[in-house]
């Protein structure tokens, strides 16, 4: 042993027992995340320029979670992706899945830019309905498009049997309730497919899939079945319930003649069931931000965002 140690050029009472990397990190971040305490926001306020929040994120997520978030060079979306692994508690895997679907720019979309940078500083602002919303849902994990055809109870089926990946679509704060929940009136029954109830909305929500393009007569039916949940199903102390019908297409003229009029809220968006490329997805968010900047111009009824 006394021989093995003379040959070492660094004396015994010198050498230490190095930290996990993440407790290195910790008093490094300046040197592994530059961006990060970069003043391009100029907001001393925000929440990833603090030490705390520092200890925080080295000390809940992985080396293989740092690897990605390095890839992020805009510090605004890095903030994002590093709170919603926090607070949603996701795996390595599905913060690729998420940032590959390109999660923050289908979240930020519609927003304006005061509301994009406190959605970064704080996580996914839950504090209306319109807020939970993503256009489109990306369910790639479903496997569907190796399929020649499938029918709306494939895709709920699918969606039963990957209900961790489809909730981590839909956003935190959703608890599943029920599938083809039951609605009887008049003697029939009627069923919708999937109910979930949001913890921070406080109130149910009801999501119905469509195969094809949005037809006006599906806005009917939800709000049917939402005046029945309103009525019959939700406690005294929630608010109302909020329907979301998923289709894979529409047109937002029609969406809009078909829900302008209701007391319910009631909304339609897109879903895709396989990854498009980052080119393809891009060129679709940079139309679908156009369409937006342009405020639809219905007469005197004022612009809504779909």
């Amino acid at each position: 042993m006394s021989a093995i140690l003379s040959e070492v050029s660094i004396p015994l009472n010198q050498l230490q027992i190095r930290q996990s990397l993440p407790a290195e990190f910790r008093t490094s971040a300046n040197n592994l995340f530059p961006a990060l305490v970069s003043r391009e926001l100029q907001n001393p306020s925000l929440i990833w320029q603090d030490n705390n929040y520092y200890q925080s994120l080295f000390s809940r997520i992985s080396w293989t979670h740092m690897v990605e978030l390095i890839r992020v060079d805009n510090t605004t979306k890095r903030a994002f992706y590093e709170l919603e692994c926090i607070k949603s508690n996701w795996s390595t895997w599905e913060l690729k899945r998420q940032i590959n679907s390109m999660l923050y720019e289908r979240v930020g979309l519609s927003k304006d830019k005061e509301a994009v940078l406190a959605l970064a500083n704080e996580g996914q602002l839950i504090d209306s309905p319109e807020k939970i919303l993503r256009d489109p849902y990306i369910l790639e994990f479903l496997n569907l498009e190796e399929r020649a055809s499938y029918s709306e109870s494939d895709l709920e089926e699918a969606l039963i049997n990957h209900l961790q990946e489809f909730m981590h679509e839909l956003g935190r704060d959703f608890c599943f309730v029920d599938r083809q929940f039951r609605i009887t009136v008049g003697g029939e029954h009627y069923f919708f497919d999937l109910l979930f109830y949001h913890r921070s909305l406080q109130c149910l929500i009801a999501i119905d899939l469509k195969l094809g393009k949005f037809k006006h007569d599906y806005a009917g039916q939800m709000n049917f079945y939402l005046n029945y949940l309103r009525e019959n199903v939700a406690y005294p102390h929630e608010n109302y319930p909020v329907g979301i019908l998923l289709c894979a297409e529409k047109d937002a003229e029609e969406v809009y003649y078909a829900t302008a009029a209701l007391d319910n809220k009631l909304f339609v968006s897109r879903y895709m069931v396989a990854l498009p490329s980052e080119e393809t997805l891009k060129q679709w968010l940079k139309e679908e931000q156009d369409r937006l900047e342009k405020q639809f111009d219905f007469g005197s009824t004022k612009k809504r965002d779909f």
